[in-house]
């Protein structure tokens, strides 16, 4: 399997850290939070079905609620496939910043 991408490592995280409440907004919203940018829905779910394309979420509607009109929401859930991709790109990074700490961002090099 091919490496993720950055928005798609960072999507994937988000819906893993917010468990059962990791649908759209909440989503948006933990992304926005967490890289700081503003993140158009466009993009979110561009995202979001290319990720279901290739295996690493799966996408479930919940039930009809009154406050959404009878709207259903769609949660999604990383597959076991989508938590192995984020273990790898974890391990990378992990290796790639292994030795580096604040003192080395102090004499502004290794």
């Amino acid at each position: 399997m091919k490496e993720l991408t950055k928005i798609e490592e960072t999507v994937l995280l988000a819906i893993w850290r917010l468990e059962n409440n990791a649908y759209g907004v909440e989503v948006r919203r933990r992304v926005e939070e967490v890289t700081g940018r503003a993140v158009n829905y466009s993009t979110l779910y561009a995202t979001l079905e290319q990720m279901v394309r290739k295996g690493l979420i799966n996408k479930q509607f919940g039930e009809p609620t009154a406050v959404r009109g009878g709207k259903r929401k769609v949660f999604f859930h990383p597959t076991t496939l989508g938590l192995d991709a984020l273990k790898r790109a974890f391990e990378r990074q992990k290796s790639l910043w292994a030795g580096i700490n604040d003192e080395a961002f102090q004499r502004g090099r290794l």
